[in-house]
């Protein structure tokens, strides 16, 4: 993985900003790929969520876990249902059977 992620996006006035991955203002994908770093890589909590061995898709494991513990530090949120729409917003698409049932790619 390449920790120098960071998004881009533009203002009101279309100039380019260069945003942290912190930054409230990042794009969703960049958040979530910073939280992803984070949570996982850093922190060890690979039983919440976790890269796939693809690392392309991840897992939530305990999503309520996840939503009470993780979600409001790095989305300023606590519903699960919401970081779900912001994925559907976004198309990442959810694996709901098979071997890989809950996964997001």
């Amino acid at each position: 993985m390449d920790s120098k992620f960071k998004g881009e996006s533009k203002n009101r006035n279309g100039e380019w900003l260069d945003l942290s991955p912190n930054d409230s203002a990042a794009p969703f994908p960049v958040r979530l790929h910073k939280m992803l770093e984070e949570v996982v890589e850093k922190q060890g909590k690979e039983h919440i969520i976790s890269w796939n061995p693809d690392g392309r898709s991840f897992t939530v494991h305990q999503p309520k876990v996840f939503a009470q513990s993780i979600m409001q530090k790095h989305f300023n949120q606590t519903k699960y249902k919401s970081f779900q729409r912001q994925l559907n917003l976004y198309e990442f698409d959810r694996l709901p059977r098979g071997k890989v049932k809950g996964v997001c790619m």
